[in-house]
């Protein structure tokens, strides 16, 4: 279980999801220790290993808690691709490096932060159609490869995070359709939640851990995605 009086650490913090999840950490649990990072915040770069390293460094001492709450559905405007005709390679690079390569940097250089006296959580924000079994849509591309990859490196990490350190675990969490811009396009279409309600579900989603769930991947509501 996440001790709340330790300290914890969010990427992406200046996002919706990620801000929320600030507030929630220091205004509804207390937690006093909250460490802040985002690329407006300070220059952080996901997909930058130099920039990633260069926190590592900087940022001192150990967490209970890291959420990487970084990511994006599509780098321009031309959107999620509704066909394989439509997938661009450039296109396809740049979201492969901030929703799968960034967190695989961000495990490297972060991981041996998890606090080993107490039970710790790393948790990088996936989504449910990274999941091969449960795609019956198609379409998204380079979003849905992106995420499939992000599961792969969660679960893969989570071997070598455990036996290194058997009071940590890495998770991944699909936090809904929420109303961010992050979803602009899709809001009048789709069912969304706000990222105050996601993030409350997903942290009693994370409550609710212990160390035999680690490499899995949950929705909001605590249900496993399937692989």
């Amino acid at each position: 279980m996440y001790e709340y009086s330790g300290r914890a650490l969010i990427f992406g913090a200046s996002g919706g999801i990620g801000l929320a999840f600030s507030k929630f950490l220091e205004n509804k649990l207390g937690v006093e220790n909250v460490v802040k990072v985002s690329r407006s915040f300070d220059g952080f770069e996901i997909s930058d290993e130099e920039s990633v390293s260069k926190f590592s460094e900087s940022i001192e001492g150990t967490f209970n808690l890291i959420i990487n709450a970084t990511g994006v559905l599509q780098t321009t405007e031309e959107g999620p691709e509704k066909t394989i005709n439509a997938v661009k390679k450039k296109l396809m690079i740049d979201i492969m490096m901030i929703n799968a390569i960034g967190p695989a940097l961000l495990l490297k250089h972060f991981c041996n932060k998890l606090d080993k006296t107490k039970f710790s959580v790393f948790v990088n924000l996936s989504a449910r159609v990274g999941s091969i079994t449960d795609n019956r849509l198609g379409g998204w591309i380079s979003y849905r490869s992106s995420k499939a990859a992000l599961n792969q490196i969660i679960k893969t990490s989570s071997i070598e995070i455990n036996r290194r350190n058997k009071n940590a675990i890495c998770v991944g969490l699909h936090p809904g359709t929420v109303k961010t811009s992050f979803t602009e396009k899709f809001q009048n279409s789709t069912k969304t939640i706000s990222p105050e309600e996601s993030v409350e579900m997903m942290m009693n989603v994370i409550q609710s851990l212990s160390i035999d769930d680690n490499g899995y991947c949950y929705a909001y509501d605590g249900k496993i995605i399937p692989s």
